[in-house]
């Protein structure tokens, strides 16, 4: 088995860090490739030029000249340019991942059970093995669908992300080519019949509200990125909650804020509008007990 770790980076260096310090620590094998989307920020390019230097025998870096100026940048052009790579040089599987997205904890298991879900559901294309959100989640029922034939959950209602592990197999026999917006992938992934599950047992989380792009606009900076506000990682006890479990596991259930306090209710999502949506549908049915509480630790 052949596997390649592709991090997509634009212009956030504290957090490509922390992903990369994360993967190194706790990041499944295979071949490491950062992809960095023309970012012109000092430190970035700083940052980039220390990791060829100091650990260029582990990865290679990539970087584009940002001409697509669509607002995703040349996120799925760039995905489609890893894809292409990784079909050339043998490759079963490409994971894609974000900077700002954290490791959790090592699966010594993760790239077996990621094959038994592509082996129990051929049809599939994308598994994603990220810590989904009990902020988004109210109505797990009707979201997931239990699988007991693979280490995966199939998700209802989404057909592809855009951090997830691709099968290069499927891939191939689709002659798939990434679209320019994650809605039109989803769809056009749902059209061609493609179930999308997530791994039990996830490794990789979201860090809370960084700095991002939505709609052309800079959103949600709540924390300072000149210090490494990101997630605890997890213990052993919590390791082993995580393969008892027999549930979707949930961000907010295990990961910690690091450095930081976090008070309830506690946002852990960078779409504003969607987190005070689901709040005043928690209130509403009288379940805001409920409600993520968590303490962040200093």
């Amino acid at each position: 088995m052949k596997c390649l770790n592709a991090i997509f980076t634009y212009n956030r260096p504290a957090l490509l860090q922390n992903c990369v310090d994360s993967y190194f620590e706790f990041g499944p094998e295979g071949d490491l490739l950062i992809v960095d989307d023309g970012s012109d920020m000092p430190q970035q390019t700083a940052y980039l030029a220390a990791l060829a230097r100091e650990r260029g025998g582990q990865l290679a870096v990539w970087s584009s000249d940002r001409s697509n100026k669509h607002r995703l940048g040349g996120l799925y052009g760039n995905m489609q340019r890893v894809t292409r790579h990784a079909i050339q040089h043998g490759y079963d599987y490409v994971f894609y991942i974000q900077d700002d997205q954290q490791f959790m904890w090592k699966d010594p298991e993760f790239w077996i059970k990621v094959a038994g879900i592509f082996a129990a559901h051929p049809d599939t294309l994308v598994v994603r093995p990220v810590f989904d959100k009990k902020i988004f989640s109210h109505d797990h029922k009707n979201r997931f669908a239990s699988c007991g034939d693979c280490a995966g959950v199939l998700f209802k209602k989404s057909w592809f992300t855009a951090v997830g592990i691709v099968s290069l197999r499927r891939a191939q026999e689709l002659d798939w080519q990434f679209e320019k917006s994650e809605g039109e992938n989803n769809n056009k992934s749902r059209d061609l019949g493609c179930p999308m599950y997530l791994l039990k047992h996830p490794t990789l989380a979201f860090v809370p509200t960084p700095e991002t792009w939505r709609f052309g606009q800079k959103t949600a900076k709540t924390v300072a990125r000149t210090k490494k506000y990101y997630f605890k990682p997890l213990s052993e006890a919590q390791v082993a909650r995580i393969l008892a479990s027999d549930r979707v596991v949930l961000l907010e259930d295990y990961c910690i804020p690091w450095g930081w306090k976090a008070w309830a209710p506690y946002d852990f999502s960078d779409n504003r509008k969607k987190y005070l949506e689901n709040l005043w549908r928690w209130m509403k049915k009288g379940k805001l007990r409920n409600w993520p509480r968590l303490q962040g630790t200093k």
